[in-house]
């Protein structure tokens, strides 16, 4: 029996929010784009026939669509179409009916009302290879979608930035101003944050971007630092084009291109055949042929479209673009045409298109193939286009240049040197040199090879043509004897990572071989990897550096050091951070299929990859966050609105062997998972012809599965993060079918609004208050994302893709308050009153000594804080001036991986302890008192896997740990280590954790199953359940919590990794328990902790923000106290009147109340 597919077709577009405007021709992916009917076929051979009984079901609902959801057509032109359907959700009347009257004042003049009476909607089509989520999902817009994820960078960069002025023009010098950083302050950071969330289109928006790379070669300390050409400032200047090469002709040049698999008469391969490809508008499409080396562009089917085809022979699986220093981009590269800001592609193409590569399986040398380097030019003079309004109108052209033939075998995966290593165009020896460029070979091998700038290696001849160029033997060559390199990247221009096909990490400095280099060395293949790491059990698919500084002991950042954590994912599901100097690697998630794809994000502030089933998510690197993922893109949609662009999508007619490429989408939101709908229909009664039609028609649009031929697998994706902010926008992709194509993509505000009035008040470059959004138009859909966020912008990397779809994913995550009705917004709110005047009095500090809680003694006169690094104590005496005494706890010990100080900072905890390089030495907890300076209790923790949290019973008789799944107690009155079983309460790791005041309960969270529950202190030290707080509290369904406290009077404050500070009751007898919408902090809460009498409590986060909260109202009591880095911990004085806060760089800073 014949494999179907369901049926391609276009989902429900979001184009109110969008603000798209359609026309006649509809438009390309970055610019406007039209609907395409969800009745008309895809033209796929592989589309099942309808079920009779679900196409009559849906007929007998197309009389219902009038009566859905409708776009005003307000800005759409004379031609545009009267109105587009948007389906949706599968709810009940009930639910449908509540959500529009939430949103009916924010979307007021984009939609229409909805007819709830209306129940029976046309379900949209459900996207293949996936399944029902059991995950909450929502649906745009929706009042409770708070998602916990920020973008936290993992380093904070001082000094100014470049930021375009215009828009940028392909082959057109930009115009540059220097801007403040996206981290300058709290302030820019928010709103930088918050205006990527109106970006609608399909790439970056150009007033927004922004160059957060960072490398340690970087010119510093010089008046134009921050420039471009100093951040990114040219390397290898030694190194030459090696001797030896030579120029082939087309004949002697054939056995290293790719080939059909076709054997001629005599003996040789044919060439491959040309591609066959149905491009153009849907329904208008043209048949093309196209010839290897040869390109289109796609300006001929789509005037309006910036992207070009080519063909580079046979399937793509490593494609990049060449860095060129900002100093030498508009220079004259030819004497004959003036090619400036002129792009270079390589390109890696198989040697035919059946090639398969087999794992850990290395190819004799010599073993022939070809890297292709294709330019991006603007158009030579003669073959310029027509002008246009008195201005030149040049597309460019895109050509291969170049063919560089080699004897390693097909590329897996390149890279350039990330940063330009090229030869100055002054440079009057020849060939001058384009880049290193390296890559990981079939034969088994790392190798870098010195490309040769095409103009210099080609003789008088077809310039159409490209020069065949057959390189000696690679500069460097990096071989494993057991095994195989699968992947790489680099850290910079000198180190790199390569992950092997045996679940090893190997990182090399390449430094001090590299500058040694000269036009006499001979190949370096002796190098040995300063670390050597056994990280995953099988091949490693993917591997990205974390590309942020590492820090001194003060916690300042080491802008001259490498990198030295490493992200990656093999075949065996892990996802894998390594800290290449503990020597061994952290699982952050496990999956139940191949990572194909890692690539880091500096503006996400941590690795984007894939989930089992296709889940695309990103992980935190941030201290605070670390390892946390949350789901970019699920194909039955993710937990919080996405806009999805689709750039194109590549179909292959096994029968006819022709391809298809379609684009002009409209950008798509998620879907609601259709057993909502269902189950209400199943609810009502058998004989009820509208219920049997519903439960036919969503059986009929149920969740398909189905396999893509692999001819349309989009393997390789990358941005030109490497050329500038002008070329950002560039995004090249390859494909399985050997066509490869360059867009340019650039994102639009939303209904062409610029948020904050402007750029100049989103930066701060002007000294403004200006409102948090533009509010000009209460009807606008500006006006409705005033606090839309966007995860992460223009990432660089690669994403494999199956199923021919290239998307590009713009994230929105929306606050609460987005959504909240115009009416309620107009009550009158509390007003905060400001009771509490603090004033910094002392700024302690150790050597040597980073505190990860410090706490007052009862009286209030000394601080008692402790480090686990360490393992040591530090006394500061506040009477004498801050005089200090240390202790150290444990003689020996690395570091303790809980420190922890009671509440009344009698006690301290240590343990269990461990090394850098190994796990656990001790399982032990130690109890130190801090009068008696002496260890009082060593508590044995060898029945749990380790210990995640430590917490004491106020009165000091009780000792609890968390685990992963457990928890246990320990007596601290009994002498005989009296203690309980581990309890499983939780799946996964337990924390934070705390004992109710009197201690006889217990409180606890799953960061798992992000389940807060309440446990009961029995006899013989044993927990029983008591009651599970429900999901609805707080941002407990959204986010993390991260910090919590339990006040004297019983009641839980939870504070969540969004910023969100929530307050609940712990007995089941506390009635009064504020029912009050979720308090406002800062950022990620780091620490919680109650005044005496419950009323007020003190609150600290991530971004250094401390601040006093009431907690009957909800309001600051306080302003904010300001600390340098992040804060890890806060305490008040029993008599309320100091309080402290623990910095990240050691600092604990106390503020006495005025």
């Amino acid at each position: 029996m014949t494999r179907t597919l369901r049926p391609r077709k276009s989902k429900p577009s979001y184009i109110a929010l969008a603000g798209i405007e359609l026309d006649d021709e509809g438009a390309g992916p970055s610019k406007r784009a039209v609907a395409f009917d969800d009745d008309v076929d895809s033209g796929s051979d592989f589309a099942p026939e309808k079920d009779p009984d679900a196409q009559a079901a849906e007929e007998d609902n197309e009389e219902d669509e009038d009566e859905e959801m409708e776009v005003d057509g307000e800005d759409d032109g004379p031609n545009a179409a009267p109105s587009i359907s948007v389906t949706a959700s599968r709810r009940s009347a009930s639910v449908v009916e509540a959500k529009a009257k939430t949103v009916r004042g924010v979307f007021e003049s984009a939609l229409k009302p909805l007819d709830v009476e209306k129940k029976a909607m046309k379900g949209p089509s459900k996207p293949s290879l996936s399944r029902a989520s059991k995950r909450q999902m929502y649906v745009l817009p929706t009042p409770s979608v708070h998602h916990r994820h920020r973008a936290v960078p993992l380093y904070t960069r001082t000094g100014r930035v470049e930021r375009l002025e215009t828009r940028p023009v392909l082959f057109h010098a930009p115009k540059i101003a220097m801007s403040n950083n996206f981290t300058q302050n709290a302030k820019v950071a928010d709103r930088v944050n918050k205006s990527w969330g109106y970006n609608v289109g399909p790439g970056p928006i150009w007033e927004l971007v922004e160059d957060r790379g960072w490398y340690k070669e970087a010119v510093e300390k010089v008046p134009d630092m921050d420039s471009d050409a100093n951040r990114r400032p040219k390397v290898h200047k030694n190194m030459e084009v090696k001797a030896g090469w030579q120029v082939l002709s087309k004949s002697d040049a054939a056995a290293f291109l790719p080939t059909d698999v076709v054997i001629t008469e005599d003996g040789n391969l044919k060439p491959p055949p040309p591609v066959t490809c149905l491009l153009g508008p849907f329904g208008q499409q043209t048949e093309t042929k196209i010839e290897m080396f040869q390109s289109h562009d796609m300006a001929e089917f789509f005037p309006e479209s910036s992207a070009y085809l080519f063909n580079a022979g046979a399937p793509v699986w490593g494609i990049d673009w060449c860095p060129i220093h900002a100093d030498d981009r508009p220079v004259k590269l030819r004497t004959r045409a003036a090619h400036k800001f002129k792009q270079y592609l390589a390109v890696a193409p198989f040697p035919t298109s059946s090639h398969s590569p087999e794992i850990g399986v290395k190819v004799s040398r010599s073993s022939h193939a070809c890297l292709q380097i294709w330019s991006l030019a603007p158009t030579p003079p003669s073959n310029s286009a027509p002008k246009a309004k008195g201005k030149e109108v040049d597309r460019g052209e895109m050509k291969c240049e170049m063919v560089l033939c080699i004897e390693s075998g097909p590329a897996h995966e390149l890279k350039w040197c990330p940063l330009p290593s090229h030869d100055d165009h002054s440079e009057k020896r020849r060939p001058r040199k384009l880049g290193l460029l390296s890559g990981v070979f079939e034969d088994g091998s790392w190798s870098v090879y010195v490309v040769p700038f095409p103009e210099d290696v080609r003789a008088d001849g077809d310039l159409s043509q490209p020069v065949y160029v057959k390189l000696p033997e690679p500069l460097v060559r990096i071989e494993l004897e057991e095994t195989n390199c699968w992947t790489f990247d680099w850290a910079n221009s000198e180190q790199i990572a390569i992950g092997t096909t045996n679940g090893i990490i190997a990182v090399y400095d390449l430094g001090p071989y590299l500058k040694a280099i000269n036009t006499d060395t001979a190949l370096i293949s002796d190098i040995l990897p300063t670390h050597y790491i056994t990280v995953h059990q099988s091949a490693i698919r993917a591997l990205a550096w974390i590309r942020a500084p590492p820090s001194t002991s003060t916690g300042a950042p080491r802008t001259d050091g490498d990198p030295t954590v490493i992200a990656s994912g093999g075949y065996d599901g892990m996802e894998c951070m390594t800290d290449i100097r503990e020597g061994h690697g952290s699982v952050m998630n496990r999956t139940r299929d191949v990572i194909n794809a890692m690539a880091f994000s500096p503006f996400g502030g941590g690795p984007v990859t894939i989930d089992h089933e296709n889940i695309v998510k990103a992980y935190s690197a941030s201290p605070s966050m670390l390892g946390r993922g949350h789901t970019l893109l699920e194909p039955q949609g993710p937990v919080w609105p996405f806009f999805i662009h689709k750039i194109y999508q590549l179909d292959y007619s096994r029968k006819s062997g022709v391809y298809r490429m379609l684009e002009r989408f409209l950008p798509q939101e998620t879907q609601d998972r259709p057993a909502t709908k269902a189950k209400a229909a199943k609810a009502k009664a058998t004989n009820d012809a509208a219920a049997i039609k519903e439960q036919e028609r969503i059986k009929a649009n149920s969740i398909g599965t189905g396999a893509w031929p692999r001819e349309v697998g989009v393997h390789r994706v990358i941005w030109n993060s490497c050329n500038g902010l002008a070329s950002s926008g560039l995004l090249a992709s390859a494909t399985a079918s050997g066509l490869c194509r360059v867009d340019e993509l650039w994102g639009r505000w939303i209904k062409g609004k610029v948020p904050y009035g402007g750029i100049e008040h989103i930066r701060r470059e002007l000294d403004d208050d200006a409102m948090d959004v533009d509010g000009a138009s209460d009807d606008s859909a500006v006006s409705s994302s005033r606090k839309a966020m966007s995860i992460f912008s223009n990432p660089s990397g690669k994403i494999d893709i199956t199923g021919g779809n290239f998307s590009v994913i713009m994230g929105h995550s929306y606050d609460r308050a987005q959504f909240e009705d115009q009416a309620a917004s107009k009550k009158a709110k509390p007003v905060a009153k400001i009771t509490h005047l603090f004033k910094k009095t002392h700024a302690l500090s150790a050597e040597n000594f980073i505190p990860s809680q410090a706490r007052f003694t009862q009286d209030g006169s000394h601080i008692v804080a402790v480090a686990g690094a360490n393992s040591s104590v530090v006394i500061w005496d506040l009477g004498a001036d801050g005089q200090q005494v240390t202790h150290q706890i444990i003689e020996g010990a690395t570091y303790a991986k809980i420190a922890k100080i009671s509440f009344d900072g009698s006690r301290v905890f240590l343990g269990p302890q461990a090394t850098t390089y190994t796990a656990d030495t001790s399982k032990d907890i130690v109890v130190w008192d801090t009068g008696s300076c002496s260890i009082t209790h060593t508590v044995q923790t060898s029945e749990l896997v380790t210990v995640v949290d430590v917490a004491m019973s106020q009165d000091g008789s009780r000792l609890m740990a968390s685990s992963f799944d457990h928890m246990q107690i320990w007596d601290l009155q009994q002498r005989d280590d009296s203690r309980s079983k581990p309890v499983e309460t939780h799946a996964g790791s337990i924390s934070p954790i705390k004992f109710s005041p009197d201690g006889k309960r217990v409180v606890s969270v799953g960061e798992w199953d992000k389940a807060v529950k309440i446990w009961e202190v029995m006899g013989g030290e044993t927990l029983e359940w008591e009651s599970t707080l429900p999901k609805e509290t707080g941002s407990l369904q959204h986010s993390v919590v991260t910090a919590m406290a339990v006040s004297n009077q019983g009641m839980i404050a939870l504070g969540f990794e969004n910023g969100e500070l929530c307050i609940t009751g712990v007995d089941r007898d506390v009635e009064d328990s504020p029912e009050m919408d979720p308090i406002r902090h800062a950022d990620c809460i780091t620490d919680i902790i109650f005044s005496a009498d419950g009323e007020r409590l003190a609150v600290s986060s991530v971004g250094g923000v401390v601040r006093m909260w009431s907690v009957a109202t909800g309001l600051p009591i306080s302003k904010e106290l300001r600390s340098q880095t992040s804060v890890d911990a806060v305490a008040l004085s029993s008599d309320e009147r100091k309080l402290l806060a623990v910095e990240r760089n050691g600092r604990v800073v106390v503020w006495e109340l005025q």
